[in-house]
């Protein structure tokens, strides 16, 4: 599958490679309703990189075999009580949720 990751997604200083980790192994992948464009297939996975913190990504799948990576941050509570919705209960993530986010200058 190709990748495209945007600038827009590494405003909160996840790495490419982190982002790549989250998609190629996620724990959890689904579908989120657009903001903005209506015909645009949003999915939200949720990974970590190897065994480091959880960590949400947003893209948008233009293809079947295109993803437009858009958004990526360390797991949000807001996010772990989504996941734990959508899974009927089967994936609680609450307890990884980062107390903290980073900024661009922080990379790992």
């Amino acid at each position: 599958m190709k990748v495209t990751i945007c600038a827009s997604a590494r405003r909160h200083g996840i790495t490419d490679a982190e982002i790549r980790a989250v998609l190629e192994h996620s724990v959890v992948r689904y579908r989120v309703a657009p903001r903005a464009d209506p015909e645009a297939q949003l999915i939200r996975m949720v990974g970590d990189s190897d065994g480091g913190p959880f960590i949400e990504v947003v893209a948008d799948q233009v293809d079947s075999g295109e993803l437009h990576v858009f958004h990526a941050m360390l797991l949000t509570t807001t996010v772990a009580r989504e996941v734990l919705q959508v899974t009927g209960g089967t994936v609680d993530l609450t307890d990884q949720v980062s107390r903290r986010q980073r900024t661009q200058q922080e990379e790992p």
